[in-house]
């Protein structure tokens, strides 16, 4: 597909309105957040005494993230903003490229519009771009190559091949997941039924390549950690899966599977509510009514099974939870669960719920009629471009489900899941629907309104966690290990792989917990100072608690 002026007004907008609503947002403090602390540690270390140290927390290879980090730091010193600058950098070139992916299959610049808007205002990523997260980074890169590899399909060029492999092992050494990518890249060729045999095995050295290097690495840093870099958890959970406990085998692995769509069903909402007019209109149904009463009695009937086993949106939360975005940090919400954050209704969650639902049936439906048994051998030998994107997105949607994922981890499958849904359009004559389009125009902004506001929350409550840290700290010249101020602050000064939990204090190396960071009050505690933070419609309060003698 063509790149015309045109795609350079929209993105360029769809940048720009991006940038504008971080800028909004305010996303600055000199503070760890989330996991972020781990890898910001190793920037530090190799910043400031020139060598490569990782945690016990870290579970990836992350190299290539460390380096990415420690460029921004290098010049001016260690900064937690520097990091998330570096990450918002990314952010930006991923948008671009996912804008260039779905170039590569339609030339409509609505759908073009829709569904790289869909990824720039996704609450999950959006966030993510404010933090040092491994998520974000491997996204961008993950992405840079895919499309590579879809020009390479396309045009066989011998660049395009280099600057996919070069790319998926910088992503890979961020999460060692990128691997998937190559295996896709091998199985298209193998494919390919007029390929010759070395064409279609030739593949396979990359990925005996990037596995030496996994191996390699991880003998090379194994003395400066105290667990394996490349953990085989996810293998273990993936066997796991046929103990007696699970008789039916991949049960956990669909039933993982089936809530990540759920997510996805959610997340694409604007450009399905499009998607199921143009297939109504576009595809020669027979029984159509009985086909859309079918849809919503499935719909409805999942809905009343999910509220039954009590498996209601938010699932498997990270970012998303049911008081909002970002992880509430705090012993009095995060470990002890008392609810002292405002929670969204019930009613909304079930709403979200039916709406993925909605949306996991119709791109199912969709992908089913696509791509029908009888077809299957010919799809995956006459179109490379669909086939390489296709089998890359299944097999990071199996990966995800062999282990109890995070929200987070969907983004990754979102361009791709997008992809596929637009290659369905390929050959059909445009159909067109204004009211439908400013219908999904509409959503589109209701979503960006709830992410910045939320975003907002987010680090005004971090903003003020740390201020209260620093009164203590720097005014009243507490020390830092009598206090408990949440999971990042003590993570960053006092993590210790072999720390005793014990039950009186909070299971992230809390040392001492006379002093207590809260967003309410507790038992045996009395309050010691309040301090209050603005979020776009109300003020709110993060407490010092001192415990009673």
């Amino acid at each position: 597909m063509k790149f015309h002026s045109s795609d350079i007004k929209i993105i360029s907008a769809i940048i720009l309105f991006w940038i504008i609503l971080v800028l909004l947002v305010n996303v600055r403090g000199n503070f760890p957040l989330n996991d972020d602390w781990s890898y910001s540690y190793s920037v530090k270390t190799l910043v400031e005494e020139g060598k490569l140290e990782l945690t016990g927390w870290v579970s990836m290879p992350v190299i290539s993230q460390i380096y990415w980090g420690s460029l921004f730091c290098s010049i001016s010193g260690f900064s937690f903003e520097l990091l998330r600058l570096s990450t918002l950098l990314l952010s930006i070139v991923g948008i671009f490229f996912c804008y260039l992916i779905f170039s590569e299959v339609t030339n409509s610049l609505f759908l073009k519009f829709l569904s790289t808007s869909l990824i720039a205002i996704n609450p999950i990523y959006f966030l993510l771009s404010a933090t040092f997260m491994t998520d974000i980074p491997f996204f961008t890169f993950s992405t840079i190559s895919i499309y590579f590899f879809i020009k390479y399909f396309k045009h066989q060029r011998p660049l395009y091949l280099f600057l996919s492999i070069a790319i998926i092992f910088i992503a890979s050494f961020i999460r060692q997941i990128g691997i998937v990518v190559l295996v896709a890249f091998a199985l298209t060729n193998f494919f390919q039924k007029n390929n010759s045999l070395f064409k279609k095995i030739y593949p396979l050295i990359f990925i005996i390549l990037l596995m030496t290097a996994f191996y390699v690495f991880q003998f090379l840093v194994k003395s400066s950690i105290d667990d394996p870099m490349i953990s085989n958890t996810r293998m273990g959970h993936f066997f796991n899966s046929f103990s007696k406990q699970n008789i039916f085998g991949l049960i956990p692995l669909i039933k993982n599977i089936f809530f990540a769509f759920i997510y996805i069903g959610l997340f694409l909402l604007p450009f399905l509510i499009y998607h199921s007019y143009v297939m109504v209109k576009s595809y020669n149904f027979s029984h159509k009514t009985i086909i859309i009463i079918f849809y919503f009695s499935l719909t409805i009937v999942s809905l009343f099974l999910l509220i039954t086993f009590n498996k209601l949106l938010p699932l498997r939360s990270n970012i998303l939870w049911a008081y909002g975005l970002g992880p509430a940090t705090l012993k009095d919400v995060d470990i002890l669960g008392l609810n002292h954050l405002n929670q969204i209704p019930q009613l909304v969650w079930i709403l979200l719920t039916a709406i993925g639902i909605a949306g996991l049936i119709l791109i199912g439906f969709t992908f089913y009629y696509s791509i029908k048994i009888a077809i299957v051998a010919q799809f995956f030998s006459s179109n490379k471009q669909v086939t390489f994107v296709f089998i890359s997105t299944i097999l990071t949607l199996i990966f995800i489900g062999l282990a109890d994922f995070y929200d987070r981890y969907i983004i990754q499958v979102l361009p791709g899941i997008l992809f596929l849904l637009l290659s369905t359009y390929q050959n059909k004559p445009t159909i067109r629907n204004n009211f439908l389009q400013w219908v999904s125009v509409s959503l589109i902004v209701m979503i960006a309104l709830f992410t910045i506001y939320e975003t907002h929350n987010y680090f005004s409550w971090n903003r003020c966690r740390w201020k209260t840290i620093d009164y203590l700290t720097k005014e009243l010249k507490i020390s830092s290990d009598k206090i408990d101020g949440g999971f990042e602050f003590n993570a960053w000064n006092f993590y210790d792989p072999n720390y005793k939990i014990t039950s009186d204090k909070s299971w992230w190396w809390v040392q001492d917990d006379e002093y207590l960071i809260a967003f309410g009050k507790l038992p045996d505690y009395s309050v010691y100072k309040e301090f209050n933070y603005d979020s776009f419609l109300e003020t709110k309060s993060i407490f010092i608690l001192k415990r009673n003698k």
